[in-house]
């Protein structure tokens, strides 16, 4: 792979650091300017004609079309009942099968944001050395951004976020499960270079980073993070060494967690609100049943699911499910979610098959898949556009990391222009 990818790689991993900072990527702004960076690089890449791979074909083919049903979703070219029923208030037909069509817009640009810069990534992941830089450069990046949190709470006050004195650590992030996210991949990125690293210096600083990152981890108080984090930790563990080091390092690091923050263990035993999720849940299903294939429309939830909640469970704020496999095939549909989780099996699948347990990229990929999946149960905190651009990072390193095996037998080396280099050698 040449230098050209290793930039674009770094470039793109800039930008998501500099996202991350404006409160978690979370305001259009932010997204929209990534997903532009994302994609002048990859056009750039394109126009220089740059030798690269081309991506899993039936994981690029599934969520391109998982993007073009979320823009079809959007069109007012629908009659009824394939138009939303909500147009009908308001006698328009035809009309989108989205109950939010700008949303389902912007949504469909933030999943070609990820799109690209899984694919950027994923180039330059194909080098060694550059997968662990980067592997290395994201855990400290981390690191810092727990240290900032942890500063801005003992501080009383938070220069990013224009807070005053707040309960628990958020760092960059607007509330604490989004930022338990992040840290919690701060943890088991740093965990995995700290049991793989040789070097005496090496182990002391990245012990020292996931310190940083378990402490902010505690005092976030996000029940749910803390949880997906104990079980990536578990996760990890059991791939670097023994079950046995799987269940003593989760059952310490959760140890820890609880000793550091009193607060957590009261949250953990309040459990009204989540009896209040579970209701909601059911009342979600009843709600995706009246449109099981089309959907409400990538980003329509707010907008198609607020009449279904019965005034019992009006206290709480139920903009999103706070489950994100829920949300994901009650917005696009099954066929559709299915697609996109096939693409996402598509790339990971092969990359665990391929794993070997001293490569960094992986062991670390498995850990955040563990972390996102887990954490997704519950909460939409992996729906954060930088938490989201994390998760992908993650996930397309470990794939490069598969990719040196795979390339030998399976992968055939094509440039931009699509023509393959073998066939150019031999013209």
């Amino acid at each position: 792979m040449n230098a050209s990818h290793r930039v674009a790689g770094w470039a793109v991993l800039l930008g998501i650091g500099l996202a991350t900072l404006a409160l978690g990527a979370n305001r259009p702004p932010a997204w929209i300017a990534l997903t532009g960076l994302c994609l002048g690089v990859a056009s750039l890449l394109w126009l220089a004609g740059r030798q690269t791979a081309l991506p899993p074909r039936g994981a690029a083919l599934a969520f391109a079309a998982v993007v073009l049903w979320c823009v079809l979703q959007t069109l007012p070219v629908f009659p009824p009942p394939i138009s939303h029923p909500l147009w009908t208030l308001v006698e328009r037909s035809p009309a989108p099968i989205s109950a939010d069509p700008l949303a389902g817009l912007l949504g469909a640009v933030r999943l070609m944001g990820y799109g690209l810069a899984f694919w950027i990534i994923w180039q330059a992941a194909a080098d060694r050395a550059w997968r662990r830089a980067a592997v290395s450069a994201m855990a400290l990046a981390l690191a810092a951004l727990s240290a900032f949190g942890l500063w801005a709470w003992i501080r009383g006050s938070n220069p990013i976020l224009t807070t005053g004195a707040s309960d628990v650590v958020t760092a960059t992030f607007l509330n604490r499960n989004a930022f338990a996210t992040a840290a919690g991949i701060g943890v088991v990125a740093n965990l995995t270079l700290f049991r793989l690293s040789q070097a005496r210096r090496s182990k002391m600083m990245y012990a020292g980073a996931l310190t940083t990152c378990v402490a902010a981890l505690a005092f976030s108080e996000s029940r749910g993070g803390v949880l997906a984090t104990v079980i990536a930790v578990a996760g990890v563990l059991a791939v670097l060494g023994h079950w046995r080091w799987a269940v003593t390092g989760a059952l310490a690091v959760a140890a820890a967690l609880a000793a550091l923050s009193p607060g957590l263990i009261d949250r953990t035993t309040g459990l009204g609100i989540d009896s209040a999720r579970i209701e909601i849940y059911l009342h979600i299903l009843t709600a995706l049943g009246e449109r099981p294939i089309l959907g409400h429309g990538l980003g329509g939830f707010e907008a198609s699911f607020s009449h279904h909640i019965p005034a019992e469970l009006a206290f709480g704020e139920w903009r999103k499910a706070h489950n994100t496999y829920l949300e994901t095939v009650y917005e696009l549909g099954l066929p559709a979610a299915f697609l996109f989780l096939a693409a996402m099996g598509a790339c990971l699948i092969p990359a665990i098959k391929a794993m070997n347990p001293k490569e960094p990229a992986a062991v670390a990929a498995l850990g955040a898949t563990v972390l996102f999946g887990t954490h997704g149960l519950f909460d939409f905190s992996v729906q954060v556009p930088a938490n989201a651009y994390l998760f992908l990072t993650c996930l397309a390193l470990g794939v490069g990391a598969s990719r040196q095996s795979a390339d030998k037998s399976t992968l055939e080396t094509y440039s931009l222009r699509g023509v393959p280099h073998s066939d150019r050698n031999k013209a």
